[in-house]
């Protein structure tokens, strides 16, 4: 290899360097993990125990890998008109994100929820 060919290889490989360098440091996501989704929700929730409550909701479309039929939540939609003896499925539209702090049973917290009628 002549000497050209070497000074030529090093400034494409440090060119190379420095553009995967840039590429990934400034690739972030902004929303911090909040989709916003079609979904249902199914119904209270009684498969851990009668007591514990929990609601399932079923994302429309949900892209996420291994995604399961319908997740749970904890949070109550008293406030929306939503109670026992209500209709279920009831179609809404969410923001939401995976709760990370449980390990298990799909959990996922919503900070939106609007009723679709």
């Amino acid at each position: 290899m002549r000497r050209g060919d070497k000074q030529l290889m090093k400034k494409i490989t440090l060119v190379s360097i420095l553009f995967l360098w840039f590429c990934a440091t400034n690739c972030k996501k902004s929303n911090n993990g909040i989709a916003t989704s079609n979904a249902n929700i199914m119904g209270y929730d009684l498969s851990t125990c009668t007591f514990c409550g929990g609601i399932k909701v079923s994302i429309s479309g949900d892209t996420t890998k291994n995604a399961p039929s319908f997740y749970r939540t904890n949070q109550s939609f008293r406030a929306m008109g939503i109670t026992d003896s209500s209709s279920f499925p009831i179609p809404v539209q969410i923001q939401w994100q995976r709760d990370l702090t449980r390990t298990a049973g799909n959990y996922i917290i919503l900070t939106q929820v609007k009723i679709i009628r």
